[in-house]
């Protein structure tokens, strides 16, 4: 007769019930999936836009400026307006000495970046680390507005203060006595620049140019939409000779092909909102300034002007853009959650704490299997009560 281990006895009642768990686990899920009378979702705020998709040409007062150097150093910043007769550019004999002032450029940014982090009055292992967040959000925001001057200075910053976190280049002071000697090497062997080149007249610089730059506001009005359409195709390129362009004055135009029937809907000088897609996705106020004829296709060419964010859109120039004729803004909730009382009135119900709570809403528009509603009480983040049995305001709920 087989000896039955103690051990043996004791792992199968172990794992009886670990089995008996498992079960009792899945029989209460699938009872209280069951049983649960009350389904909810998060309310959504939710934006529905009525508006006219466009295609059109910018054109500004702008110059361009040209140069036969070639040893040039751009002192100008992306964007940065230049007063009159102020140093756009620094021309020097060879490329030896433009790398030299490229150079003294950026170690002078480091040093004062590192200077300041010194002087901070804190840990040196926080000043770095709060030094790389601050230089990091910098070049994110020089980024995104396109401010080329800066985005190599930023980056070197950066650079820096990362090898200062991981010890490969020793202190701050120590850096900080590295770059002295670099800078004061630097100033030695640097030379009179060759010769400068100086704004004409006040403007906002531009290192980017298209081709365009002849095309002026007072000749749009005389484009038809096929002119229009035309000119919008044409393969331009920078000029060989370009170092960059002056965009004189405030305002900029937008010319655009529309259907007439639509234009029709707009009088010169009204005021109208826009959207820019990725060069300016802020709304910005236009002015109608101009209404032309409809051709033989019902589309007629609309001037628009503003006076906004003209440094956001020094590189646009064939684009398109949404005119917005209405825009609601409410709160998306599912069909199946909105419901009538006795008296009419459209509501949902809300999970606020352990209860049901109704709260009234209007059906602004319909998008299929949701509404988008307004309401005085229902909030973005609200739990909506989608489906459930014998609700009322006030019933405890779970």
């Amino acid at each position: 007769m087989r000896h039955i281990k103690k051990t043996d006895v004791i792992m199968k009642i172990v794992g009886g019930i670990f089995f008996l768990a498992i079960v009792a686990y899945f029989a209460i899920y699938v009872f209280s999936s069951l049983t649960e009378p009350y389904q909810t979702v998060s309310a959504v705020e939710y934006t529905v836009r009525d508006s006219i998709g466009v295609e059109g040409m910018v054109a500004r007062e702008e110059e361009t400026l040209l140069t036969y150097y070639k040893s040039l150093y751009i002192a100008a910043g992306e964007g940065k307006r230049v007063s009159g007769g102020g140093v756009v550019g620094v021309v020097y004999s060879s490329d030896e000495e433009l790398q030299r002032a490229e150079r003294l450029k950026a170690v002078t940014s480091e040093i004062q970046s590192l200077e300041e982090l010194r002087n901070s009055g804190v840990s040196e292992s926080q000043k770095v680390d709060n030094g790389i967040k601050s230089e990091i959000l910098a070049l994110r925001a020089a980024v995104q507005e396109r401010e080329l001057a800066e985005i190599g200075a930023l980056s070197s910053n950066v650079r820096t203060l990362m090898l200062s976190a991981v010890g490969d280049e020793g202190s701050i002071d120590e850096q900080l006595s590295s770059l002295y000697e670099e800078r004061n090497r630097l100033q030695s062997l640097k030379s009179e620049p060759y010769d400068v080149i100086k704004a004409p007249a006040s403007g906002l610089f531009s290192s980017v140019t298209d081709g365009f730059e002849d095309v002026r506001p007072d000749m749009l009005d005389e484009l038809d939409p096929a002119s229009l359409k035309s000119l919008m195709a044409e393969e331009r390129t920078a000029p060989e000779l370009a170092l960059g362009k002056l965009v004189y004055g405030n305002d900029w135009y937008y010319a655009a092909v529309m259907p007439a029937d639509k234009a029709d809907d707009f009088d010169e000088g009204d005021e109208v909102t826009m959207i820019f897609g990725k060069y300016y996705s802020e709304y910005l106020d236009m002015t109608v300034e101009n209404i032309g004829y409809a051709d033989n296709n019902g589309e007629c060419t609309v001037i628009f002007s503003c006076d906004e964010a003209m440094a956001d859109v020094l590189e646009m120039r064939v684009q398109s853009a949404e005119l917005i004729l209405r825009e609601d803004k409410g709160i998306r909730v599912p069909k199946k959650a909105v419901r009538v009382d006795e008296e009419g009135r459209v509501y949902v119900f809300t999970q606020t704490g352990m209860q049901a709570e109704k709260k009234l809403v209007t059906i602004m528009h319909d998008l299929g299997d949701h509404y988008v509603v307004a309401s005085d009480k229902l909030r973005s983040g609200d739990l909506v009560i989608v489906s459930g049995k014998d609700i009322y305001d006030g019933k405890v709920v779970r």
